[in-house]
């Protein structure tokens, strides 16, 4: 149970960097170390569907589909470690 628990909050906290770093296209930042951390966390899970869906124009829809598929994943931490 307190592995779900560390799983759902640590896919909760790759949503927030995700979503902030999709937010945070929409300005110009210039050395902000955070959000070039955000960065280093996002992009290993961002690359691969950037690469498979490229952006159009600005949008980026490889970030929404990747929210899609961590809020399934959360879903199914829920069903399989927290309600058993």
């Amino acid at each position: 149970m307190i592995i779900g628990f560390i799983l759902y909050g640590l896919l909760s906290l790759l949503v927030l960097f995700i979503f902030i770093r999709f937010i945070s296209t929409w300005f110009v930042f210039t050395r902000n170390t955070f959000l070039a951390f955000v960065v280093r966390v996002t992009n290993p899970i961002l690359l691969p569907f950037q690469r498979l869906i490229p952006p159009f124009g600005m949008f980026d829809i490889s970030a929404m589909i990747v929210l899609i598929v961590i809020s399934l994943l959360q879903a199914f931490v829920l069903n399989v470690f927290v309600r058993p």
